[in-house]
């Protein structure tokens, strides 16, 4: 009888250690879940965060690329017209001067 009141005193105590552990393992896994579970949150608002610097940093960025385009362009339009008005008065003294040409070797 006492060996026996032994062995269950002794099976109770193994309980309540083994509850003991299961309890902080138990509370460490929560702590360690809030944890991860915080990081993920703080990794959505920062990644919410970048995405949101991204885009509006870009936006301005390719504005004046636009703008710088634009402006080159009425560079080189402005350019070409230049030119094509020389390229007129040249060919048109071209063929005023064949004619010329033309009418003294007729003569």
């Amino acid at each position: 009888e006492r060996m026996e009141k032994s062995l269950q005193e002794t099976n109770e105590r193994m309980e309540a250690e083994l509850q003991a552990t299961n309890n902080r393992l138990e509370a460490g896994f929560q702590e360690t879940n809030k944890r991860i579970e915080t990081g993920f949150q703080e990794m959505d608002t920062r990644i919410g965060k970048l995405e949101n610097n991204i885009i509006n940093g870009l936006a301005p960025y390719f504005e004046n690329i636009e703008k710088h385009v634009d402006e080159k362009a009425e560079e080189i339009k402005e350019s070409v017209e230049s030119h094509d008005q020389i390229l007129d008065t040249l060919s048109s003294r071209t063929i005023r001067h064949e004619s010329e040409i033309r009418k003294f070797k007729k003569d």
